[in-house]
């Protein structure tokens, strides 16, 4: 069954973290609406939908469950997630996932968090070895900046910028430099595989947030020509991308103001210690994903020449454009 037109679907700019982010109506993102029963999850085999306590019982996954799953959007964090899998909550996951299951629907749920919470990973292992994820990546100080400043849009009480350097602790929000140390945290998405010997390979999509607002309209097309084919739709992506960027808003003008004054310019010089923090990171991690992650058969990425030019401004300290 295929009908005429695609459903609207959604690209969100996430002013933190800036990664994929589709239309999420309740659960499970329904990118397209003429995908036939056929085609419907082509590489994860879906048995004839039984009753749910075929599958889960008390807290047992009984069957295999992969069928409910299709993609996961697991990197980099901010809000509006669904982390079950990272709580062992997997059971509650799923009898969501059932309940919305239609085979029309590629199915996914967005995480952010998961690459850098191992049981999320191993939960993904046991239940989800064929789901494919899809994750973004930004510059490490751009990330930093706009986290940073994005909490403090939302009202959080914020330490000062310059303390949250090395791991996360108590009162930083959840905001610290380790957390843009991504190739620490892509590295394991094979790591926990090889280590367990999973049969199955997973299929990774990365991409970087500047191919999501990339002004040349071919490549664009590319891109996304690129990702509904990683996803096995059957027709391609439209253009033109929706871009929302998250958050409250300020009640009043004075809000706005004390709100504004709280953010943070990164390229201070009261930040370079931060920022130099930042900036090996980047360094490195640009460097081990362009020598060994992309490398890997089962990462995807598009236009891999623009890709990489991208990731090579990770060795430039972005504040040196601004202070020109």
């Amino acid at each position: 069954m295929k009908s005429s037109t695609l459903k609207k679907w959604l690209l969100v700019f996430m002013g933190a973290t800036c990664f994929l982010y589709f239309s999420i109506i309740r659960l499970f993102l329904p990118i397209i609406n003429n995908v036939s029963e056929e085609s419907n999850l082509a590489d994860i085999q879906r048995p004839d939908k039984l009753p749910l306590q075929h599958y889960i019982q008390g807290w047992n996954i009984t069957r295999n469950v992969n069928w409910l799953l299709h993609f996961a959007i697991v990197g980099f964090p901010k809000t509006d997630e669904r982390c079950e899998l990272a709580w062992n909550q997997h059971v509650k996951l799923l009898k969501e996932m059932y309940k919305e299951y239609k085979p029309s629907l590629k199915m996914g749920i967005k995480c952010p968090t998961n690459l850098e919470v191992d049981v999320a990973l191993q939960n993904y292992h046991m239940f989800f070895p064929a789901t494919k994820f899809v994750v973004g990546l930004r510059h490490p100080v751009h990330w930093f900046e706009s986290f940073y400043n994005f909490r403090i849009t939302n009202g959080y009480d914020m330490p000062p910028a310059e303390r949250l350097i090395g791991k996360c602790k108590r009162g930083f929000q959840n905001v610290c430099t380790f957390r843009a140390n991504f190739s620490h945290h892509l590295e394991k998405i094979y790591d926990v595989q090889q280590q367990q010997e999973t049969a199955a390979s997973r299929q990774t999509f990365l991409y970087h947030v500047e191919q999501l607002r990339d002004y040349d309209v071919a490549r664009s097309s590319v891109f996304l020509k690129d990702l509904g084919g990683f996803l096995g739709l059957s027709e391609a992506l439209e253009q033109q991308m929706i871009w929302v960027k998250p958050g409250q808003r300020p009640a009043s003008v004075e809000e706005r103001k004390t709100l504004s004054s709280r953010r943070i310019d990164i390229c201070e010089g009261k930040y370079s210690e931060l920022r130099s923090v930042l900036m090996d990171q980047a360094s490195l991690s640009a460097s081990w994903i362009a020598e060994k992650f992309v490398k890997n058969p089962n990462v995807r990425v598009s236009s891999i020449a623009y890709f990489s030019q991208l990731l090579d401004k990770w060795h430039i300290d972005p504040c040196e454009d601004r202070q020109k």
